[in-house]
């Protein structure tokens, strides 16, 4: 079986794993990509057992020379790396990849996230928007902290009002379970109570207002959305950052940091120690601003020399 039909194979059992149809997408084009590479500078290679770590190691130095950033150059290999894990994994005949574990991954480059809007902030912005649908878009996002692809998703039913939860349908397929303010769920009722006829449990939470057909939103229509938003707090607000700021709040607050983990839906405890560092720095800042006015303060009165006669 050559490298094309097995990353068809690959391809339908990441939809078969729950997927969605954009993660699919975006994987399907970097095994392309990878697979044009290697048929074109090292003919005859077509098949997954002939793949060796140089061809790997050229590629990557190709990708530099494209100028790629480490983030995009991260994620084709990694998507590479996983295609050929899986052939050798599902393949009936052995295949010398042993070498796989050699790959070596660019380091992510360490960024802190966005300056987090203060409570003030996102309460000004919820308040400026005058549309129901809007407001509980808002207001859900900040207080649950979720993804633009995690918004769209809910369905009516998701939403258990007796016990102040939200079901969240995360990435590849791995749901949650949320705690949600009664703001959010009164946000959201009086959202729905303007949709005619009252939705059923299965329909979206979320969709397009008249004159449209009722349709579920996507995430491009959420980032338009938000592009036309009114922003009293004066800064430029996506939806991601509305994340960022659930995850600095809660860190504020006294959270366990394994508590956001799962609250954001991580799979890795390295993403949301991202947010730590931000709110050390803050931390620091404001100790230091603290230390500068208590050594003022304490600070003993000059008196004057007494020179000696």
């Amino acid at each position: 079986m050559n490298l094309r039909q097995q990353r068809d194979q690959y391809i339908e059992s990441l939809r078969a794993s729950g997927r969605s149809t954009k993660t699919v997408r975006c994987y399907e084009e970097r095994i392309d990509q990878f697979i044009t590479y290697l048929t074109e500078t090292f003919y005859p290679v077509d098949v997954p057992a002939e793949v060796q770590l140089t061809h790997v190691q050229q590629y990557h130095d190709h990708l530099i020379d494209d100028e790629l950033s480490v983030s995009t150059r991260r994620t084709y290999l990694a998507t590479v790396r996983g295609f050929l894990q899986w052939h050798q994994s599902h393949s009936s005949k052995p295949s010398n990849l042993d070498w796989l574990d050699q790959i070596e991954i660019p380091k992510r480059p360490y960024r802190l996230p966005p300056t987090a809007l203060s409570i003030d902030e996102v309460c000004k912005l919820i308040a400026a928007s005058k549309s129901p649908r809007n407001k509980a878009i808002l207001t859900v996002m900040y207080a649950c902290g979720l993804r633009r692809s995690e918004v769209v998703a809910l369905n009516v039913g998701d939403l258990f009002v007796n016990r102040q939860q939200l079901l969240v349908h995360g990435k590849g397929g791995k749901d949650r379970i949320v705690p949600i303010a009664p703001a959010a769920i009164r946000a959201i009722a009086d959202y729905l109570d303007t949709r005619s006829p009252y939705p059923a449990s299965g329909e979206a939470m979320f969709t397009a207002e008249p004159p449209r057909a009722p349709r579920r939103l996507d995430s491009n229509y959420l980032s338009i959305l938000f592009k036309r938003l009114s922003t009293p707090t004066g800064k430029h607000v996506n939806p991601h950052l509305l994340r960022h700021t659930f995850a600095v709040h809660l860190l504020r607050g006294g959270a366990d940091v394994r508590h956001v983990q799962a609250l954001l839906g991580h799979s890795s405890p390295d993403t949301t120690n991202q947010y730590l560092g931000l709110v050390k720095d803050e931390m620091k800042r404001a100790y230091d601003r603290a230390m500068k006015t208590i050594v003022q303060r304490n600070k003993p009165e000059e008196k004057p020399i007494k020179r000696a006669a």
